[in-house]
């Protein structure tokens, strides 16, 4: 894994299978305390993921599944409570 500091708010991670994920910590005044954060998945992960970003296998229909029960759900907030 290599992480690069782009600014001082702003870095830069790539992970062993070739993920990218970006992270923007926000210090404007609205939105102190905050940060963005975006992954760019490699074509290794493929079918390896589940969780708050879904599945990544090309099926959207299944991407709301919940964490212990494996149960699908089309219910934001009980997907994302699941994965707390």
């Amino acid at each position: 894994m290599s992480v690069v500091r782009e600014t001082e708010y702003e870095y830069k991670v790539l992970l062993p299978t070739g993920t990218r994920v970006d992270i923007i910590i926000n210090r404007a005044p609205t939105c102190k305390n905050t940060m963005n954060v975006a992954i760019q998945l490699s074509k290794k992960d493929y079918e390896q993921i589940e969780g708050l970003y879904g599945s990544f296998n090309g099926n959207t229909n299944d991407d709301f599944v919940k964490r212990h029960t494996g149960a699908i759900t089309q219910d934001n907030n009980q997907f994302s409570l699941s994965w707390k």
